[in-house]
Protein backbone atom coordinates (compact mmCIF):
# COMPACT_ATOMS: atom_id res chain seq x y z
CA UNK A 1 0.00 0.00 0.00
CA UNK A 2 2.40 2.32 1.25
CA UNK A 3 4.14 1.97 -2.57
CA UNK A 4 1.35 2.72 -4.16
CA UNK A 5 1.05 5.65 -2.48
CA UNK A 6 4.40 6.75 -2.75
CA UNK A 7 4.34 6.30 -6.86
CA UNK A 8 0.59 8.64 -6.64
CA UNK A 9 2.70 11.26 -4.82
CA UNK A 10 4.75 11.57 -7.80
CA UNK A 11 2.61 13.45 -9.83
CA UNK A 12 2.97 16.10 -7.03
CA UNK A 13 6.12 16.35 -7.02
CA UNK A 14 6.72 14.41 -3.77
CA UNK A 15 7.23 10.60 -2.96
CA UNK A 16 7.76 8.37 0.33
CA UNK A 17 11.30 8.14 1.61
CA UNK A 18 12.66 5.20 4.04
CA UNK A 19 14.45 7.20 7.12
CA UNK A 20 13.63 8.78 9.93
CA UNK A 21 13.10 12.39 9.66
CA UNK A 22 14.68 14.10 12.06
CA UNK A 23 13.83 18.20 12.91
CA UNK A 24 17.43 20.31 14.31
CA UNK A 25 17.16 23.86 14.28
CA UNK A 26 14.35 24.53 12.03
CA UNK A 27 15.94 22.15 9.63
CA UNK A 28 15.21 18.51 8.58
CA UNK A 29 17.87 15.91 8.49
CA UNK A 30 17.52 12.42 6.84
CA UNK A 31 18.58 8.78 8.33
CA UNK A 32 18.12 6.18 6.00
CA UNK A 33 18.74 2.68 5.66
CA UNK A 34 16.96 -0.50 4.94
CA UNK A 35 14.78 -1.90 8.08
CA UNK A 36 16.45 -3.12 11.08
CA UNK A 37 19.68 -1.64 10.31
CA UNK A 38 19.57 1.10 13.34
CA UNK A 39 17.73 4.29 12.07
CA UNK A 40 15.25 4.71 15.28
CA UNK A 41 18.54 3.63 17.52
CA UNK A 42 20.32 6.43 16.26
CA UNK A 43 17.22 8.52 16.82
CA UNK A 44 16.51 7.92 20.39
CA UNK A 45 20.33 8.44 21.23
CA UNK A 46 20.25 11.32 19.25
CA UNK A 47 17.39 13.00 21.57
CA UNK A 48 18.74 11.54 24.82
CA UNK A 49 22.42 12.98 24.16
CA UNK A 50 20.81 16.34 23.16
CA UNK A 51 17.44 16.47 25.30
CA UNK A 52 15.02 19.22 23.47
CA UNK A 53 17.05 20.01 20.84
CA UNK A 54 16.11 16.73 18.10
CA UNK A 55 12.41 16.04 17.23
CA UNK A 56 11.01 13.79 14.89
CA UNK A 57 9.15 14.43 11.94
CA UNK A 58 8.71 11.44 11.10
CA UNK A 59 9.81 7.67 12.34
CA UNK A 60 9.81 5.82 9.28
CA UNK A 61 8.44 7.27 5.95
CA UNK A 62 8.32 10.92 5.35
CA UNK A 63 6.93 12.48 2.27
CA UNK A 64 9.75 14.23 0.15
CA UNK A 65 8.06 17.59 -1.54
CA UNK A 66 10.32 18.74 -4.20
CA UNK A 67 10.07 22.28 -5.00
CA UNK A 68 10.52 23.78 -7.76
CA UNK A 69 12.76 26.47 -8.49
CA UNK A 70 12.14 29.76 -10.21
CA UNK A 71 13.09 28.70 -13.31
CA UNK A 72 11.75 25.08 -13.68
CA UNK A 73 10.03 26.14 -16.94
CA UNK A 74 6.69 24.97 -18.58
CA UNK A 75 6.19 22.64 -15.85
CA UNK A 76 8.23 19.40 -17.36
CA UNK A 77 10.60 17.75 -15.16
CA UNK A 78 14.38 17.94 -16.34
CA UNK A 79 16.83 17.35 -14.12
CA UNK A 80 17.33 20.71 -12.62
CA UNK A 81 13.61 21.85 -11.88
CA UNK A 82 14.38 21.61 -7.85
CA UNK A 83 15.58 24.31 -6.13
CA UNK A 84 14.92 22.55 -2.39
CA UNK A 85 13.02 19.55 -0.67
CA UNK A 86 10.29 19.85 2.07
CA UNK A 87 10.28 16.91 4.77
CA UNK A 88 6.77 16.57 5.55
CA UNK A 89 5.18 13.63 8.46
CA UNK A 90 3.36 10.90 7.23
CA UNK A 91 1.02 8.16 7.74
CA UNK A 92 3.85 5.57 8.32
CA UNK A 93 5.58 6.62 11.37
CA UNK A 94 7.11 3.11 12.20
CA UNK A 95 6.46 0.68 15.10
CA UNK A 96 7.36 3.86 17.73
CA UNK A 97 4.44 5.62 15.79
CA UNK A 98 7.47 8.83 16.30
CA UNK A 99 6.24 12.01 14.43
CA UNK A 100 5.09 15.11 15.21
CA UNK A 101 7.38 18.43 14.37
CA UNK A 102 6.54 20.41 11.68
CA UNK A 103 7.77 20.42 8.27
CA UNK A 104 11.52 21.50 7.23
CA UNK A 105 13.68 21.69 4.58
CA UNK A 106 15.90 19.42 3.74
CA UNK A 107 19.37 19.95 4.93
CA UNK A 108 21.47 16.79 4.73
CA UNK A 109 21.10 13.14 4.75
CA UNK A 110 23.02 10.48 6.95
CA UNK A 111 22.75 6.76 4.95
CA UNK A 112 23.35 4.65 7.65
CA UNK A 113 25.27 0.86 7.66
CA UNK A 114 26.57 -1.48 9.86
CA UNK A 115 30.43 -2.60 10.07
CA UNK A 116 33.35 -3.40 11.83
CA UNK A 117 34.01 0.30 13.64
CA UNK A 118 32.13 3.78 14.38
CA UNK A 119 33.16 6.05 11.34
CA UNK A 120 31.80 8.79 9.09
CA UNK A 121 32.90 10.30 6.02
CA UNK A 122 31.19 13.32 3.37
CA UNK A 123 29.49 11.37 0.56
CA UNK A 124 29.75 12.68 -3.32
CA UNK A 125 26.27 12.35 -4.63
CA UNK A 126 27.48 9.51 -7.43
CA UNK A 127 29.00 7.50 -4.57
CA UNK A 128 24.96 7.78 -2.31
CA UNK A 129 23.35 7.11 -5.71
CA UNK A 130 22.38 3.44 -4.81
CA UNK A 131 21.88 3.87 -1.19
CA UNK A 132 19.10 6.62 -1.89
CA UNK A 133 17.70 5.26 -4.33
CA UNK A 134 16.79 1.41 -2.59
CA UNK A 135 15.16 4.20 0.05
CA UNK A 136 12.77 5.39 -1.84
CA UNK A 137 9.59 3.95 -1.45
CA UNK A 138 7.93 2.61 -4.66
CA UNK A 139 7.40 -1.12 -6.28
CA UNK A 140 9.95 -0.86 -9.29
CA UNK A 141 7.19 -1.84 -11.64
CA UNK A 142 6.77 0.53 -14.12
CA UNK A 143 9.89 2.52 -16.18
CA UNK A 144 8.54 5.77 -16.16
CA UNK A 145 8.25 5.38 -11.89
CA UNK A 146 11.80 4.57 -11.94
CA UNK A 147 12.97 7.07 -13.91
CA UNK A 148 11.20 9.76 -12.58
CA UNK A 149 12.03 8.45 -8.79
CA UNK A 150 16.01 8.34 -10.00
CA UNK A 151 15.39 12.01 -11.18
CA UNK A 152 13.95 13.13 -7.76
CA UNK A 153 17.00 11.13 -6.11
CA UNK A 154 19.41 11.86 -7.87
CA UNK A 155 18.56 16.29 -7.31
CA UNK A 156 18.35 15.97 -3.71
CA UNK A 157 21.54 14.42 -3.73
CA UNK A 158 23.14 17.48 -5.40
CA UNK A 159 21.18 19.54 -3.23
CA UNK A 160 22.20 18.50 0.10
CA UNK A 161 25.30 17.09 2.48
CA UNK A 162 25.28 13.56 2.76
CA UNK A 163 27.35 11.67 5.09
CA UNK A 164 27.74 7.83 5.01
CA UNK A 165 27.87 6.68 9.05
CA UNK A 166 29.00 3.00 9.60
CA UNK A 167 27.80 1.74 13.36
CA UNK A 168 29.67 -0.70 14.70
CA UNK A 169 28.36 0.37 18.63
CA UNK A 170 25.37 2.67 19.94
CA UNK A 171 25.77 5.36 21.56
CA UNK A 172 29.40 6.00 20.52
CA UNK A 173 28.75 6.42 17.04
CA UNK A 174 25.67 8.64 17.65
CA UNK A 175 28.18 10.35 19.39
CA UNK A 176 30.87 10.55 16.76
CA UNK A 177 27.62 11.79 14.64
CA UNK A 178 26.86 15.07 16.67
CA UNK A 179 30.15 15.54 16.92
CA UNK A 180 31.28 15.45 12.58
CA UNK A 181 27.87 16.31 11.18
CA UNK A 182 26.34 18.34 13.87
CA UNK A 183 28.47 20.49 16.40
CA UNK A 184 30.45 20.78 12.50
CA UNK A 185 27.70 22.77 11.51
CA UNK A 186 27.22 24.81 14.72
CA UNK A 187 30.90 25.55 14.33
CA UNK A 188 30.34 27.10 10.75
CA UNK A 189 27.53 29.24 12.30
CA UNK A 190 29.71 30.31 14.94
CA UNK A 191 27.61 28.83 17.80
CA UNK A 192 30.36 27.30 19.54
Amino acid sequence: MCCYCSEALLAFDRMLFHSVALRWRDKAYLIAAPSGVGKSTQAKHLQALRPGEFSIISGDHPVLQFCPSSNSGDGAFPASAYSSVLVHPSYWNGKEGWHGASVAPLAGLILLQRGEENRIVPMKPREAAIQAYSQAVQTNLREDVVHRVALMVEQMLKLVPIWQLTTFQVPDSTELLLRTVFSNLDAEKGRL
